[in-house]
């Protein structure tokens, strides 16, 4: 809470306090206070759930309190630079789409990989062979040749060697990168619902915007995807 109040992405809200939590066998409720943009004092009760031993906030997908949580910022940034009508892609490409968000869905959906939770050996096993170390930001890299796109894939970890983040970066799209993020956009939709932050937008619009966010497994994990400078990236991180 306390964190939330500071973050420049969140809503301007002054945490008070947690006055009290009812505590069970694998969840939590707590009973906070903040003040909000008027100054004005509110309360929130907040669903922790358990997992590792640690306590979590919940976010459930299309619920509280992503809906009517005051701590979260929903807002969606238009892009000026996207065009106003997309080309239609060749079926060898949408083919190669699918397989890659399959691959993609596969990691985030695996429950063996948290964000906040994984550690580095962890993703070795899974990952085997395919990955390479990059020193200089304590990553690890998996650089897909298997695609007609560079796909790039980055499990970024911390001093204990827990994973923070995944980060996806596509690239070298033929100038089609409005195309494959649409596709992509769609391909996260069936599977993880609207993007909480873009409730009002049509889907065949949504091309146009910068970071549309999804929660993921309940245990904090955002999904944020974007498109810019002539590139998608899909980032898979911890958001408390």
């Amino acid at each position: 809470m306390e964190y939330i109040s500071r973050n420049a992405v969140i809503k301007k809200q002054g945490f008070i306090a947690c006055d009290s939590c009812e505590e069970f066998t694998d969840f939590a409720n707590c009973y906070c206070r903040y003040t909000n943009e008027e100054g004005e004092e509110r309360g929130e009760k907040i669903l922790l759930r358990k997992f590792n031993n640690k306590w979590k906030v919940h976010f459930q997908k299309g619920g509280s309190p992503v809906d009517a949580s005051p701590f979260v910022n929903k807002e969606v940034i238009f892009n000026p630079d996207a065009p106003d009508r997309l080309d239609y892609l060749l079926e060898d490409r949408i083919n190669d789409l699918t397989n890659f968000s399959n691959d993609l869905i596969n990691i985030f959906n695996n429950r063996d990989i948290v964000v906040g939770f994984t550690p580095k050996d962890k993703i070795k096993d899974l990952y085997g062979s395919r990955y390479s170390i990059n020193t200089t930001s304590n990553s690890l890299v998996i650089y897909s040749e298997e695609y007609s796109f560079d796909a790039d894939i980055y499990f970024n970890f911390d001093y204990d060697e827990k994973l923070t983040s995944i980060n996806i970066y596509l690239s070298k799209l033929s100038m089609l990168e409005y195309e494959y993020y649409a596709f992509l956009i769609q391909q996260m939709i069936e599977e993880y619902g609207n993007p909480y932050n873009t409730v009002s937008i049509p889907h065949e619009d949504l091309y146009r915007y910068h970071d549309l966010k999804f929660y993921l497994k309940s245990y904090n994990e955002e999904l944020i995807l974007d498109c810019s400078d002539y590139k998608i990236s899909i980032k898979l991180s911890e958001t408390l």
